[in-house]
């Protein structure tokens, strides 16, 4: 059955508010940490430092992140960053590249294609990073999930995690 009406407010705006009340409600906030913007880690590197920083700038600014959610946003930005090195070996190998069989002393062998091992770890890596991106609010269902739970923003473009990531990755002007 589908519920009707305004949405619950959150319990951190009941708390904040004083309208608590004394009925039962979620005992967990849906807020727990500290109110930083977590750090980029030194070992981030090329692609995944670019991602990291995307990310991080894109949910923060929707207001959805806090400083417990450092792991989550690593985690996706390495994933991005992987999938994007294997993309670049795809690009300059080819999905498929021939290797020599059975090629002994004076012999000449065979040549065979075989399938870029490339291509399953750039397949793993952007479904780990869906994966990331769902639990961090970017999304289609991520975002009716956060709207689900009352969280709101100010702009489209702050209501829309990600979007203004998925233009700079792909280099599109606003």
């Amino acid at each position: 059955m589908a519920r009707t009406g305004r949405p619950p407010k959150p319990t951190e705006l009941h708390i904040r508010d004083g309208t608590l009340g004394t009925r039962q409600r979620a005992k967990t906030p849906l807020i727990i940490g500290g109110r930083r913007k977590p750090a980029c880690p030194r070992e981030l590197t090329g692609h995944a430092k670019k991602a990291f920083h995307l990310l991080l700038g894109d949910l923060w600014n929707a207001g959805i992140l806090d400083i417990v959610d450092k792991t989550m946003v690593v985690t996706a930005a390495m994933h991005y960053g992987l999938a994007m090195d294997a993309q670049e070996k795809i690009t300059k190998l080819g999905v498929t590249y021939p290797v020599t069989r059975g090629a002994r002393g004076d012999q000449q062998g065979y040549v065979v294609f075989e399938a870029n091992p490339a291509v399953k770890i750039l397949r793993e890596a952007l479904m780990e990073y869906r994966h990331c991106c769902d639990i961090l609010g970017i999304g289609p269902t991520a975002r009716a999930r956060l709207a689900g739970m009352g969280v709101k923003s100010k702009s489209v473009e702050k209501d829309v995690p990600g979007l203004g990531t998925l233009h700079k990755l792909r280099g599109d002007k606003k």
